[in-house]
């Protein structure tokens, strides 16, 4: 799902629902047959079952769920979530609780929905009212209320991210258009949190002084600075000195720790990496390394967290 908590492909939007039906069966205990996803709707079709077994494959490549198969392959995979994975469904779970995160994801994901749909021969964007039960209208596969639609819609046209004609009843704006600023805040990746002039220029690098990269020791100054799009030359050796600190965090934290840097791995060795996982598993780490015993480890693991948030424009709070 990229960097953002709204979905933009029916896939995402499987992927989600099927991590979280894995967490939620037999209370995240083995699942014997993968397909069982679709039993509650009937039958699945030979494109459901093609779509669920990428998914499948995805989520045990990725290190989220692991299993076997059995004599039906990829369709009767029995799976159970991985340490990493059950963190990501309750960080997930946690994320849309939170009343502040579902507003501004609605608003970015309407805004985002109206600008991927503009019809460019009239420069008109689509109803309002039909944007319930798109794709995009989820924060993390869970559907967006019609109250937070409109308080987004609200927000959009009140801002000057939309405009249109005003109505006393129904949507905010009918016949919407997307502003140049609103424009602006797509392109730029900004969206609605961020001011859309100053992002498209951001350019995030991270600095360690007092030591080399891969042994950010206590005592030294992590600093953040904007330089958005550099390269990752310096991974590499943060990566490793996070693994030879992870005997500073407790005992029950360590298999998590593992997962999360195998994600990270995986994830920066791709040519597309996924900044959503990239995200997830460096705060989650960043998580774990607030209760390590011994300040080398919680430093080593905060310069990772602080040079990931820098490279790929994730807020480092």
């Amino acid at each position: 799902m990229g960097q953002r908590a709204w979905t933009t492909n029916e896939a995402d939007l499987l992927t989600i629902r099927f991590l979280d039906w894995v967490a939620s069966h037999n209370d995240g205990n083995l699942i014997h047959d993968a397909l069982a996803f679709y039993e509650d709707s009937g039958t699945p079709t030979e494109a459901e079952k093609g779509s669920l077994i990428a998914v499948v494959k995805d989520l045990d490549a990725r290190g989220l769920i692991t299993g076997e198969q059995s004599m039906g392959g990829w369709a009767t995979y029995g799976a159970v979530l991985t340490p990493a994975g059950r963190q990501l469904v309750r960080d997930r779970t946690e994320r849309r609780a939170s009343r502040r995160a579902r507003s501004v994801t609605a608003r970015d994901a309407l805004l985002d929905w109206m600008y991927e749909n503009t019809n460019d021969e009239i420069n008109e964007a689509p109803e309002i009212d039909t944007f319930s039960g798109t794709v995009h209208a989820h924060v993390e596969a869970d559907p967006f209320t019609e109250p937070e639609i409109t308080a987004a819609a609200t927000f959009l046209r009140d801002e000057d991210f939309v405009t249109g004609i005003r109505v006393g009843f129904g949507p905010p704006v009918i016949r919407p258009r997307v502003t140049a600023k609103g424009q602006r805040a797509v392109t730029s990746g900004a969206y609605t949190t961020e001011p859309a002039a100053s992002a498209s220029s951001t350019h995030n690098t991270v600095n360690v002084h007092g030591g080399n990269y891969g042994q950010a020791g206590a005592g030294q100054i992590v600093t953040q600075e904007q330089t958005v799009g550099a390269d990752l030359e310096h991974l590499p050796d943060l990566l490793a000195a996070v693994h030879d600190a992870l005997s500073g965090l407790p005992e029950n934290e360590i298999s998590g720790a593992e997962a999360y840097l195998t994600m990270i791995e995986a994830m920066a060795a791709s040519d597309e990496p996924n900044r959503g996982v990239l995200e997830v598993a460096g705060r989650g780490l960043a998580n774990l390394g607030d209760k390590a015993t011994n300040a080398i480890t919680g430093a080593s693991i905060r310069t990772l967290w602080l040079y990931l948030a820098s490279r790929f424009g994730f807020p480092a709070g």
